[in-house]
């Protein structure tokens, strides 16, 4: 750009590729960001195509503190909550004992979920409900993501898991976010489940073995 103004400067307008050289010094910043904004895309799409083909199985055997994981998760999507939601809650029946497994792995999980409610949402005053708490035989703990969105019709609900399914829009979502949270749970040993009321919102349920 700083040739293209030089050159200009010095022997006046010109066209460059068939495109006025006044085009061109506008156009070019605009169709720069494009690309590296659709470099990042397939970078993150390849990511989470590795990511669900050759899951991490390491580190799954620490103690994890999953209170501290879903707060630090909410305030990760705290930019998203404050433009998509008025009313996200959490509530955490706490003391909660650690469960076994990768923290990291957990938050993205905790992420994708709760992303995925706040998206579905029709409304800002809709409700956004994260609960966690130790199941009554002591072996798992629930948490819980509730949102009063869309819901998922019936059609799909059995599909919702799979890989490169998605509602949202062409430019919204690849369709691996709750396919890879699905296999991160089942890595952890634990079990993960959609309720879903088309038109009323969606209940995502993960159980989490309890460290022993």
């Amino acid at each position: 750009l700083r040739i293209l103004k030089i050159y200009r400067t010095e022997h006046g307008d010109f066209t460059l590729g068939g495109v006025p050289v006044e085009q061109a010094l506008t156009g070019t910043p605009r169709l720069l960001e494009s690309i590296a904004s659709s470099a990042q895309r397939i970078q993150t799409i390849v990511a989470n195509l590795k990511h669900l083909a050759r899951p991490d199985q390491g580190e799954l055997d620490h103690k994890v503190d999953i209170a501290e994981v879903l707060r630090t998760t909410l305030s990760i999507l705290q930019n998203q909550i404050r433009m998509l939601c008025d009313d996200c809650r959490m509530e955490i029946a706490e003391p909660l004992p650690a469960v076994r497994g990768n923290a990291q792995q957990l938050e993205q999980v905790f992420i994708n979920v709760i992303l995925n409610a706040l998206q579905s949402l029709p409304q800002r005053s809709a409700a956004v409900r994260i609960t966690a708490n130790l199941e009554e035989s002591g072996e798992y703990i629930r948490v819980t993501v509730s949102d009063q969105g869309i819901g998922i019709s019936e059609e799909n609900q059995s599909r919702v898991l799979d890989p490169f399914f998605t509602t949202k829009g062409e430019h919204d979502g690849t369709g691996l976010g709750l396919s890879i949270s699905y296999r991160i749970i089942q890595n952890h040993q634990g079990r993960m489940a959609l309720n879903s009321r088309p038109g009323d919102g969606t209940d995502v349920i993960m159980q989490l073995p309890v460290y022993v």
